[in-house]
């Protein structure tokens, strides 16, 4: 399998990134469209797995003035996780991170996503908490 990580760029690839988004982290949860998009858009860097046009995966990290950024939107496609696909993405996003000069990255991962991140070097912090549609989620951080 041969992934090219993307950043989107033209409109079309923005329509292709945010449909994923959709279809692989809202649509299995009943949440219409638009739901995948939020007020951050503008101050984060997106990214796309992508195999012959076909979208595998997506992320997206959103950095702050304060030296943190968050990484939202994590999702691959249900046919290609366990193929390293999200460690590709994560790793882009945290190498990003780094070359921004974040000091901090953190996420709130759904609790079947929590050994993934854990074998990423993300360390949760906190108590679980009800997130975006009451779905749980745990604070996960990683100092860079």
């Amino acid at each position: 399998m041969i992934v090219k990580l993307i950043e989107p760029y033209t409109p079309e690839e923005f329509k292709a990134y945010f449909n994923a988004r959709w279809e692989f982290l809202r649509k299995p949860q009943g949440f219409p469209k638009g739901s995948e998009i939020d007020n951050f858009e503008n101050i984060s860097i997106h990214l796309m797995a992508v195999e012959k046009k076909e979208i595998l995966g997506v992320g997206r990290l959103t950095y702050f003035n304060n030296g943190e950024g968050q990484i939202r939107y994590m999702g691959v496609h249900e046919l290609h996780r366990n193929k390293f696909v999200g460690r590709k993405i994560l790793e882009y996003l945290e190498n990003e991170a780094k070359n921004l000069e974040l000091t901090l990255i953190y996420l709130n991962a759904r609790e079947g996503a929590l050994t993934f991140y854990q074998n990423n070097g993300f360390k949760s912090v906190g108590k679980p908490f009800k997130g975006f549609a009451d779905v749980v989620h745990f604070r996960m951080e990683k100092k860079l």
